[in-house]
């Protein structure tokens, strides 16, 4: 906080991580805690895990969708640049909004809106393969 001529102007950093707190115990609910103010530290493993790792993972070790192997040809070839791409940015974005946290509101405006577009993309591409299966 600081002056400027006579009015007190606060500023406020971006970069700030978000609160951690304790794991709490069996007290509060699922939905409590995912909702609540505070991020513990389970849930940005979790996070982390199920939202950079995994999805990593499938794509390296991919036998079916992508790339050939002893299952056949791959079902969806010519989609994998833009699988790839798309996924590279889901989880470059994730990876960014865990590591500035929840500070300025349009910052999470701008993130959680391209969260919801990726997850409706996620929705019609699942829904359009299940006729391939």
């Amino acid at each position: 906080m600081f002056e400027l001529e006579g009015a007190a102007v606060e500023i406020q950093h971006i970069t700030e991580h978000r609160p951690m707190a304790a794991a709490t115990g069996g007290k509060t609910g699922f939905w409590q805690r995912q909702f609540a103010a505070t991020v513990t530290r389970p849930q940005t493993i979790f996070d982390v895990i199920f939202g950079v790792i995994g999805p990593t993972l499938c794509f390296v070790f991919d036998p079916v969708v992508f790339r050939s192997s002893f299952f056949g040809p791959p079902l969806l070839p010519e989609y994998q640049v833009f699988a790839y791409l798309f996924s590279a940015l889901q989880i470059t974005l994730l990876s960014f909004w865990l590591l500035i946290g929840s500070g300025w509101q349009p910052w999470n405006k701008l993130i959680g809106g391209m969260f919801l577009c990726g997850a409706l993309f996620c929705l019609v591409v699942g829904l359009g393969s299940r006729r391939l299966v």
